[in-house]
């Protein structure tokens, strides 16, 4: 940073590609440097996620039913199961351990908390209601605290299902803009407009959610910000002419 603080503020333009640079980039802000992306609150947004949920909850954004459990709690987790019907997702805070969905019965969530015991008790877990719909992804995009522009990510995680292979990341998901107006935008992302407008101001955060059709309702997951979005980005580098004539005309409030 003092390295940096040589620099020439009015035409320097520091971009961060990862939520954790926030410890370098708010003081950057206080510098008085234009930095695009990663900020604490961001980065608390994404990590923090039962307080996330408690807040899209106060915005009217509900979310699926979840039972944590801590290391070592893979049995009782086990015996939750055994008593319920609903179908249920495993969530492993251990990254060596892959998400699983109940297709048919939670049989195979007990099966794979057998087979994998010892490498799921080592982090805390959660068993996430299932919920029937469409999961997707709305990232927005804030300059000066206002939404200038956004996408829509339908993600594709096909996981132990035997006609797809194994899942690769977000390889397969389709993205594509989609207007500020737009009636999934404004159910989702867009009730977070006035918190961002107010904590992020020059940045990206986006929100996934599940949509089920028939009931016409949105299930928050969870919510990433401040970055680039794994396949949003390459969208964007895909369909503006020029990255750099892009960050200028944000920075001019040239939208159109």
């Amino acid at each position: 940073i003092p390295k940096i603080h040589k620099e020439n503020k009015e035409n320097t333009y520091i971009i961060f590609d990862l939520d954790y640079g926030f410890k370098y980039a708010d003081p950057l802000r206080k510098l008085g440097f234009k930095v695009l992306n990663a900020s604490k609150v961001g980065n608390k947004l994404e990590q923090d996620r039962d307080g996330t949920l408690k807040i899209l909850k106060g915005l009217g954004i509900d979310s699926p039913k979840k039972v944590k459990f801590g290391k070592g709690q893979v049995d009782k987790a086990i015996e939750y199961l055994q008593d319920r019907e609903e179908l249920y997702v495993l969530k492993s805070d251990n990254l060596d351990v892959i998400t699983m969905v109940a297709e048919q019965s939670n049989e195979e969530l007990i099966d794979k908390l057998n087979s994998e015991k010892s490498d799921i008790d080592k982090e805390p877990f959660i068993l996430q209601e299932k919920v029937e719909g469409i999961e997707g992804c709305i990232e927005t995009w804030y300059w000066d605290g206002k939404p200038i522009w956004a996408n829509c990510d339908l993600e594709q995680k096909d996981k132990y299902n035997s006609i797809s292979p194994p899942q690769c990341g977000c390889a397969y998901d389709l993205v594509f803009p989609v207007e500020l107006d737009c009636k999934m935008r404004v159910e989702t992302m867009g009730k977070m407009d006035e918190f961002a407008g107010k904590y992020i101001k020059n940045g990206i955060l986006d929100l996934a959610f599940i949509y089920n059709r028939e009931r016409g309702k949105y299930w928050a997951l969870e919510v990433c910000g401040s970055r680039f979005g794994y396949n949003a980005i390459y969208t964007l580098l895909a369909t503006v002419r020029d990255p750099g004539e892009f960050l200028m005309r944000c920075e001019y409030r040239d939208w159109e």
